[in-house]
């Protein structure tokens, strides 16, 4: 049974890491490919915007001129001169930064020329630290927190393994970052790759330029561990195998219970028996289960059969001493005639007399035996 238990257990786990895989992959998928258009789409709307640039040349003139031509450069510079569209680096820092910086993947923004203007894994806010004491910090390492660790970091590298062995001819050779923003721009197209990290994580990749009129502006950039959270699932599994042992427990001790709940009378009976059949005295102090199951049938036969037995030994004791009396007197008389015949110093009619009476005998002897025969038959 417990065999049984565990292989079912074990097919259990191989169906939920299988099924958690696929619908991890695709709700995975769909999310960052929905947050991506998100990113992308605002970019594209409100961070894209001609900057206005600095004159030096108007500064300079303005210094040397004279009064008159002073006038005229003013008038001149007033005119504001603007840059070419661009992705505008402090509208994209801070719609990443009030978005998307607590979220369990990372978030990078390129302009068109490689330069990184914004990354959720290099930001945070200095609210979000805060000061620890180590030292006393309490530890928890009772054996049930040990225990439930060690089972969930082995769940999760088997988990591992398996997402690894399925997604594995998705793999790509990732070639870094930069490489992914360069092929984004040259097709302006979105794209998604699986890829190992160094760390060996499972890791998604999607990319999404921005454009605008036809012109590439940036690219956003979307990574995503596929195999850093599989606690849900660990969590079933543990609660799996704790109620296995649950179980395994209370078959153990009902086993142990009505074993011995059928092992003990078995063993009285046993005993029971044995003196009996050693005909010990010991006998009188025991008694025969009294159960209303199988085993108090059982005791009941076997006690009414003793009892049959031990009055069917004592009738054959008492006919065996009967018989060897009724057998001792013709014996005896057969003994004395032929001792007699023997000697031959008896009458001839005293020779017939004895021949006679040993008939007699033998007729009786006869009669015994069969008897005994008979009383064996029944």
């Amino acid at each position: 049974t417990a065999i049984i238990g565990l292989f079912f257990f074990i097919i259990i786990n191989f169906f939920l890491i299988s099924t958690d895989t696929d619908k991890r992959f695709k709700i995975q998928s769909k999310q960052n490919n929905k947050i991506i258009n998100q990113i992308a789409n605002y970019l594209e709307e409100s961070a894209i915007l001609r900057v206005r640039l600095f004159n030096e040349t108007c500064e300079e003139n303005i210094s040397k001129d004279s009064d008159n031509e002073i006038k005229n450069n003013i008038q001149e510079c007033e005119n504001i001169i603007l840059s070419e569209p661009q992705l505008e680096p402090t509208i994209t820092q801070k719609y990443v930064i009030q978005n998307y910086l607590d979220e369990n993947f990372i978030v990078k923004i390129y302009d068109e020329s490689w330069i990184v203007y914004a990354d959720t894994e290099e930001m945070y806010l200095s609210s979000y630290v805060i000061e620890l004491d180590i030292e006393n910090f309490p530890e928890n390492r009772n054996f049930f927190n040990v225990y439930k660790n060690l089972y969930l970091n082995l769940f999760q590298n088997i988990h591992d393994f398996f997402i690894k062995i399925k997604l594995q001819s998705f793999f790509i050779d990732f070639r870094g970052d930069v490489f992914v923003v360069q092929e984004t721009i040259k097709k302006q197209l979105s794209s998604s790759n699986i890829y190992l990290d160094s760390e060996n994580n499972i890791t998604q990749i999607i990319s999404k330029p921005i454009v605008k009129n036809s012109s590439v502006y940036g690219v956003v950039l979307i990574k995503s561990i596929l195999n850093q959270d599989a606690n849900h699932i660990s969590i079933i599994s543990f609660n799996l195998i704790n109620l296995y042992f649950v179980i395994i427990f209370i078959m153990l001790l009902s086993t142990l219970f009505f074993s011995r709940s059928l092992i003990t009378p078995i063993k009285l009976l046993s005993r029971i028996t044995r003196f009996e059949r050693e005909k010990s005295n010991k006998k009188n102090n025991l008694e025969y289960p009294k159960r209303k199951d199988e085993i108090g049938i059982l005791g009941k036969d076997i006690s009414s059969m003793s009892d049959d037995l031990k009055k069917r030994i004592n009738e054959i004791e008492s006919f065996a001493s009967d018989v060897s009396h009724e057998l001792k007197n013709p014996l005896s008389s057969l003994k004395s005639s032929s001792e007699l015949l023997i000697q031959n110093k008896i009458t001839e009619d005293s020779k017939n007399l004895l021949i006679k009476n040993m008939a007699i005998d033998i007729e009786r002897m006869n009669i015994l035996i069969s008897d005994i025969s008979n009383y064996t038959l029944t």
